[in-house]
């Protein structure tokens, strides 16, 4: 009953705005070699695919933050150029083919000293009989043969609520 009444109020708290009174505690993976602050309302959960590095959901399983780690492509290594810059155009090529995607925005810009690409979108998918509109923010780094992407989402009714979530996060993103 404890727990029920604990996911109540964080979830009201949570729809109220109060998303920025959060309180945080810092996440360090070793092995992968990041850090960042986390929300502590947020449970860290097992990954369900190999490069994801960390997947972290509000109890509510409404937020989801999650850290993933890829390596380049054969083709993306022979690639000249700013790598980061040449991914970006056929990510965003992609993203503007699929239709269960609008709202797409998108940045280079500098976190904690380091180039990134930010990338912020809806996304439509299917959800039983119904539809369910995600909020989507990706901030990917490159770091020599891999990119590193920062992922956040909420349902988009609560984004306006998330967002200093999401740039406290994101702020707090160090990889070494």
């Amino acid at each position: 009953m404890k727990k029920m009444i604990l996911a109540a109020a964080l979830a009201a708290s949570f729809i109220t705005g109060a998303a920025a009174a959060e309180t945080y505690h810092t996440y360090t993976d070793r092995e992968n070699r990041f850090t960042l602050s986390l929300p502590d309302s947020f449970t860290v959960v097992t990954p369900l695919r190999r490069e994801v590095k960390l997947a972290a959901v509000r109890p509510d399983g409404k937020v989801c933050t999650q850290i993933s780690e890829e390596p380049w492509s054969d083709a993306e290594k022979k690639q000249g150029g700013n790598r980061l810059l040449n991914w970006q155009k056929s990510y965003l090529a992609a993203l503007a083919k699929d239709a269960g995607i609008s709202r797409l925005h998108h940045e280079l810009t500098v976190l904690n000293g380091r180039q990134c690409l930010r990338i912020s979108y809806t996304c439509t998918l299917p959800y039983g009989n119904d539809t369910l509109a995600l909020y989507v923010e990706r901030i990917i780094f490159t770091d020599g043969d891999k990119i590193i992407t920062v992922m956040n989402s909420v349902e988009e009714k609560r984004k306006e609520a998330a967002l200093p979530l999401f740039d406290t996060i994101a702020g707090s993103f160090f990889f070494y």
